[in-house]
């Protein structure tokens, strides 16, 4: 028996670390239709971490930026001043240490920040060095992008490119230091086209009342008051639609997060919310510093005051929030950039000087399934994924929405009613019972003509009666 007891607790012993290793260091949850956070099921887990240390390469120093392309990530090391290529398992392939102009070695600022590729060509937002560098990808330069010509760019501002990215006519768009006014446009030839998609003023009862005071001020007085002015963006990604997502670090009042349509018009809904909410774990604006958009149309972004990631869907609903500040697996320093690789998300720290390697859980899969399958309009066929959403995560209001709509397209208006109901969606709510009266009143129509019938026949008869009553009388 004593041997027994004994081997029962070596396997208590042995089962407390893997146990411990499996739960996440951080908590996962959204934010419900009331604006209140909500515990959802992890959506993604640690797969590993990689430092310069653990690829043999030395250790990073203030990296910047990250880029997946054709099956590779290139990790712009700033600090070190190099390019380092990663294949798909995360092994190096390849470092750019250098760039080559002819016979001339030219090296990029240990500032750089800024990393785009196109065409087998790397473009290099070079901040300190106020151009945009452009190679093939063995380091040999094939153009140079500088200050273009234009009065529009102030000389205070200079040309202090931070992030770059092209669009499928390969017009560059590049985020300046110190420029506000949106992204400055440029062709091949370097011609200044203009700007794009400037962030608006937010309209406050602060500014509101700095504009009455101004307008019946001196001109000295004016000169002493607070100047507003739009508020740069941080980072921006895009799609193969040609779609561009922008982040800011503060802008109070208008949405952190733009989806961007060529124009440079905001396409996402005014009233949606990006980031923590005044009443979630995190008070105060979030500060996203990257955003990235995966083939399916996931946005994915991350805070730098936080640590938090934040992904939606193509709409801009909140699918999970998860993360943190800390020294632990899962939580970061100073967070500069995100990416998405398949279907990893790999997080980059650069006061730890680290890649994150986050792998989906079978949650997330299970969400991604059911979302891309709603969104190409197989909406019966994404009832069974939704349901195994609900099982795991009852509080995700949106699949209750998503099947309610299955089931009106199915004829099925009563259980859809009561699944609009429990998502709170008014909207759907009320169109389902709009059907569901129809539809009563299909099932019932022999029976509500024959009572109609019956009615006037009924006032007919009566109607007679009285008539036949009423002239009994005179007579």
């Amino acid at each position: 028996m004593k041997r027994v007891l004994i081997f029962i607790l070596l396997l208590a012993l042995l089962a407390l670390p893997l146990t411990a290793s499996a739960e996440n260091t951080y908590k996962t949850y959204f934010y419900d239709v009331w604006g209140d956070p909500i515990a959802s099921p992890d959506g993604y887990d640690v797969e590993r971490t990689l430092s310069g240390k653990t690829l043999g390469i030395g250790d990073f120093s203030m990296p910047q930026d990250l880029f997946v392309y054709q099956g590779r990530v290139y990790l712009l090391d700033s600090g070190n001043q190099r390019i380092i290529v990663l294949d798909q398992n995360y092994q190096v392939v390849d470092q750019i240490r250098e760039f080559h102009r002819g016979e001339e070695t030219v090296m990029m600022h240990n500032e750089a920040s800024g990393l785009f590729i196109k065409d087998d060509l790397i473009y290099l937002a070079d901040t300190k060095n106020e151009r945009i560098l452009v190679s093939d990808l063995h380091g040999n330069i094939q153009k140079e992008y500088t200050r273009p010509k234009t009065d529009l760019i102030s000389d205070t501002a200079g040309f202090k490119p931070k992030k770059v990215l092209l669009d499928s006519s390969d017009i560059i768009y590049v985020l300046c230091e110190g420029v506000n006014v949106g992204a400055v446009m440029l062709d091949s030839d370097n011609t200044f086209l203009g700007f794009y998609g400037a962030n608006r003023i937010s309209t406050t009862m602060e500014l509101l009342s700095e504009m009455f005071w101004r307008a019946i001020s001196t001109k000295e007085q004016q000169a002493q008051m607070k100047k507003y002015h739009p508020v740069e963006y941080n980072s921006f990604a895009i799609d193969e639609n040609d779609f561009i997502y922008t982040v800011t670090l503060f802008n109070e009042g208008t949405s952190e997060i733009k989806k961007l349509n060529p124009m440079g018009n905001n396409i996402f809904d005014e009233e949606l919310t990006f980031g923590d909410l005044k009443s979630g774990p995190e008070i105060g604006y979030t500060e996203f510093v990257d955003i990235c958009v995966s083939d399916k149309g996931y946005i994915t972004a991350v805070a730098r005051n936080s640590g938090k990631i934040f992904q939606y869907d193509r709409d801009g609903y909140t699918l999970m929030i998860f993360g943190g500040v800390g020294d632990q697996s899962g939580t970061y320093g100073i967070v500069s950039a995100i990416e998405v690789f398949n279907e990893d998300l790999l997080v980059l720290d650069s006061s730890k000087n680290t890649v994150t390697v986050l792998r989906p859980t079978h949650y997330t899969e299970l969400l991604h399934n059911a979302l891309d399958l709603y969104e190409k309009g197989l909406y019966e066929e994404s009832v069974q994924p939704w349901q195994e959403v609900l099982r795991l995560n009852s509080n995700m209001q949106f699949a209750y929405s998503a099947i309610a709509k299955s089931q009106v397209l199915l004829g099925d208006y009563k259980g859809a009613m009561e699944n609009y109901r429990i998502a709170y969606d008014m909207e759907g709510y009320s169109e389902a019972k709009t059907y569901r009266r129809q539809e009563l009143l299909r099932e019932n129509f022999a029976a509500v003509a024959i009572g109609f019938i019956l009615l006037c026949v009924a006032l007919y008869v009566w109607v007679k009666i009285r008539e036949k009553k009423k002239r009994g009388r005179q007579t």
